[in-house]
């Protein structure tokens, strides 16, 4: 039987595997209807919200697919998840990650070119409801090194 906690790690697991194969319809039933998710870009100690909030797993979905682009054949990208820190209270809890984005290229030479895409923290919140626990929330903190070029993908 699996913890509280592993369920939470799950649902992050079961998201950023979603997002790496484009699945935005699957993102959905993650979510609660209320979900507010938001994607910040952090230089230093700043954060500044760069697209959100939109609220519920619906509204996340349409707008991971309107803004990312459909993936090259030669790539392959992987969200990795690392050092989660969890917090329950109750019927509600927190999960912190940092993140990395990894893109693999084919390189032409029967090769590939594996790089860091983007790298950041995911601030989530959790709610269970009765039906088991589902994301109540979501902030996507993408580092911004000053000077630096930013991602616009969610």
């Amino acid at each position: 039987m699996l913890s509280d906690s592993d369920h939470i790690r799950n649902l992050v697991s079961t998201y950023v595997r979603n997002v790496d194969a484009r699945n935005h319809q699957a993102q959905i039933t993650l979510f609660t209807e209320d979900a507010p998710v938001r994607v910040l870009a952090r230089s230093g100690e700043d954060e500044a919200l760069r697209h959100g909030p939109v609220i519920g797993g619906k509204a996340f979905a349409e707008a991971s697919a309107a803004l990312r682009r459909p993936i090259p054949a030669s790539r392959t990208t992987r969200h990795c998840t690392v050092d989660h820190l969890i917090e329950i209270t109750d019927r509600s809890a927190t999960l912190h990650a940092q993140f990395l984005l990894l893109h693999t290229d084919a390189d032409g030479s029967a090769g590939s070119i594996v790089s860091v895409a983007e790298t950041g923290i995911y601030r989530f919140s959790f709610r269970d409801d009765g039906d088991g626990w589902r994301i109540a929330g979501l902030d996507i903190v993408v580092d911004a090194p000053a000077g630096g070029e930013q991602s616009t993908a969610p």
